[in-house]
């Protein structure tokens, strides 16, 4: 009888199932894509991570058919989500900040180890909700667009083969263990607060949706020969994929 889920992770040890050693980020691109931007890491490697693809098949009733006909249309939608956690034990807002100043408290900390556990919430979050809004241009320049639209990013899951888990090896933007992607999800549940209101505890559902768009260029993920001969199951081989140096490269 082959061993059970709880028996596996008796014998490895729940520590170290539990504990994560790297954390997911998101990079920041620029409007063309051309230049990685600001980068977020999260504070805690998120418990649970959803991966969902979905195809547009189009049936075609046949009269008389006992089943109808299908067309294929499209691969559909590829998204991402998780739930990101932000807490402090700091109160950035309280009046002592304001003599010693942020800068210096965030150096103290740094200094003492004590900065991952002790995260500006509001400002986490701020920059999370910008992936959901469009900028809006001046117009004082020909050519110039009034409005450019949220800005891509990158988001980056070590170790989870991301970029070639849509079934195909990755493309020349997407690496093994990250996708260009943009951000149609941003729900946030405020959980706990200090006296003075500043946010101690929060939650952030996100989803990202896989774009095909980068550099003004248009390569959509598929399956290739390659993949095809190395992802195989049967005769005791379960998934021998011989990642290259080009595949994991970014």
């Amino acid at each position: 009888m082959p061993p059970s889920i709880s028996s596996l992770a008796s014998a490895i040890g729940e520590s170290s199932i539990g504990e994560r050693t790297s954390s997911v980020a998101l990079i920041e691109l620029d409007e063309s894509d051309t230049q990685d931007g600001p980068i977020l890491r999260f504070q805690y490697f998120p418990e649970t991570i959803s991966d969902s693809k979905s195809v547009n098949w189009s049936p075609k009733e046949i009269p008389g058919g006992s089943l109808p006909l299908y067309q294929w249309i499209s691969s559909g939608e590829r998204t991402i989500a998780f739930q990101a956690v932000f807490t402090t034990d700091m109160d950035f807002s309280t009046p002592a900040l304001e003599v010693v100043g942020s800068k210096a408290l965030w150096q103290s900390l740094q200094a003492s180890g004590e900065s991952p556990r002790n995260v500006d919430i509001r400002s986490a979050v701020l920059w999370l909700r910008r992936f959901m809004l469009p900028r809006y241009g001046n117009g004082t320049q020909v050519g110039t667009p009034l409005t450019s639209a949220p800005r891509k990013l990158q988001l980056h899951i070590p170790g989870s083969g991301i970029g070639l888990a849509h079934g195909g090896t990755s493309s020349f933007h997407d690496g093994q263990d990250f996708i260009t992607a943009v951000m149609i999800a941003c729900e946030v549940e405020w959980l706990q607060f200090f006296p003075s209101g500043f946010p101690r505890i929060a939650t952030v559902n996100l989803s990202f949706a896989q774009v095909a768009q980068y550099k003004g260029q248009i390569v959509f993920p598929a399956p290739d020969s390659r993949s095809d001969s190395t992802v195989r199951i049967g005769s005791g081989e379960i998934f021998p994929y011989q990642l290259t140096a080009a595949v994991m490269k970014k």
